[in-house]
């Protein structure tokens, strides 16, 4: 049930909390400074809605949409946001975006400009990063196995303490980005370098 909880065009301040509803469409709404705790809010679609310097606790936008929408300044801590194509969204130069102990897998980020986005202690399988600029990006501590970098600007890139990337530096640009022994290593198989221990 969504118990009238999106009724106004604008919203400011406003804390949502224990929403769960599926198959919804929100539009044209307005977001500033909000807070949403505990809302599960899949397989919906928000169109035309703007989020600024909204903050997301233990939230499930899994397999939602947010087509022509806007995020501004926004950060997700411990929510899951899977299957979601975030180049759907229209993303201000100036946007900061923040990723804490979430759940990205599946998703797709696709030709965006993301730079210094924050993917922290996430589980960030098999989502398309592809002809992205994420320079200065922080993806430290977290898991990205089976996701795709493909022509991606990763230069001064943190992926300190992250696993199971795959990244090709020959189709990449990873100039200035900080990874960690043993993982990587995986760098220099695209290379056909052999590394033994001894003689």
């Amino acid at each position: 049930m969504l118990n009238n909880a999106f009724l106004q065009k604008s919203y400011s301040e406003k804390k949502f909390k224990n929403i769960d509803t599926k198959h919804l469409k929100i539009t044209d709404k307005e977001f500033l400074t909000c807070k949403f705790v505990n809302c599960k809010i899949t397989e919906s679609v928000l169109e035309n809605c703007v989020f600024s310097d909204c903050t997301f606790k233990e939230c499930d936008f899994s397999l939602t949409k947010f087509t022509h929408s806007r995020l501004i300044n926004c950060e997700f801590n411990s929510c899951d946001l899977v299957g979601i194509e975030w180049f759907l969204i229209q993303w201000p130069e100036w946007s900061e975006l923040k990723f804490k102990k979430c759940t990205l897998n599946r998703g797709s980020f696709n030709g965006l400009e993301l730079k210094n986005l924050v993917i922290t202690e996430c589980f960030c399988n098999e989502v398309d990063f592809s002809e992205c600029d994420l320079k200065g990006a922080n993806f430290s501590k977290s898991e990205l196995l089976k996701s795709i970098f493909r022509g991606t600007n990763l230069q001064k890139a943190d992926f300190r303490g992250s696993r199971y990337y795959a990244i090709n530096p020959a189709i990449n640009d990873i100039k200035g980005a900080k990874f960690n022994l043993p993982e990587a290593l995986s760098l220099l198989d695209y290379i056909g370098v052999e590394i033994n221990e001894g003689l």
